[in-house]
């Protein structure tokens, strides 16, 4: 019997009633998606779930915003960047593709969909 649906690098994904614009960070459970193309309010659309992907990250000038190459990322839903934060946070959701530093307002992820 063949099982097989889909590659899965792209999941299907149903928009809250505010819809979703391409390129927005979408979390569920332990995860997140990028938006690839606008979804209109309660529609479907798909989620990119691999790859790597330029995200915003937290950024300061402490050291503890400084991410190293394969530094596990987490989503913080309430700032909308990535942190190496576990705690109060969703994930992790990927990994550092490069290193960051503390001031860079971006970070390089390799999602773990």
């Amino acid at each position: 019997m063949n099982t097989f649906k889909y590659r899965g690098k792209r999941l299907p994904y149903t928009a809250g009633t505010g819809g979703a614009t391409a390129g927005d960070v979408v979390a569920f459970d332990s995860k997140i998606g990028i938006v690839v193309a606008d979804i209109a309010a309660s529609g479907t659309g798909e989620v990119e779930v691999e790859g790597v992907h330029s995200l915003a990250a937290l950024n300061g000038t402490g050291s503890a915003n400084a991410f190293v190459q394969g530094d596990d990322l987490y989503w913080d839903t309430s700032e909308s960047e990535l942190t190496n934060v576990a705690s109060s946070n969703v994930g992790p959701v990927g990994y550092a593709a490069e290193a960051k530093a503390a001031a860079t307002t971006t970070v390089n992820i390799k999602l773990t969909g």
